[in-house]
């Protein structure tokens, strides 16, 4: 699985790339959102989920969200913050409303990263079984 990283924060940038490195995921980092947006209008199909922070200048982590969910529908994202998550929630309102995003609050540990990206792939899976289920029950049988 390859993830797209992205945080203005040079030094959580690395530590997070480094955790995610022993969690087995093949990671591509960013340091700036706009550039982010830029590398995945090039290569769309080249990720998986999209993990970034929220607090970055000019362009941030909902703000790429929504862009990167015009050029794929089915991306995974994570979108990591330092603020109250219920502050988030209400950002994420914001949103288109088929675009599932996951919280991990920083400061966040291995086994926390791990669980969200764990949950975001398992809510991908859920969502993709449910719509292939109710496209085919409308399929009558020969």
């Amino acid at each position: 699985m390859k993830i797209l990283l992205v945080d203005d924060d040079e030094m959580l940038l690395c530590v997070t790339e480094r955790m995610l490195e022993i969690l087995g995921y093949d990671v591509i980092v960013e340091q700036n959102s706009k550039k982010a947006l830029d590398l995945f209008k090039q290569n769309p199909f080249d990720f998986d989920l999209i993990f970034t922070d929220q607090s970055m200048p000019k362009f941030n982590g909902i703000d790429l969200i929504s862009e990167v969910y015009k050029i794929s529908n089915v991306m995974l994202f994570v979108l990591c913050s330092g603020h109250d998550s219920e502050l988030l929630e209400l950002c994420l309102k914001s949103l288109d409303q088929n675009i599932f995003v996951e919280i991990l609050e920083k400061p966040y540990t291995l086994d926390s990263l791990n669980y969200v990206i764990k949950k975001s792939i398992l809510r991908n899976k859920w969502m993709i079984k449910e719509n292939f289920l109710s496209n085919n029950m409308n399929i009558e049988k020969i």
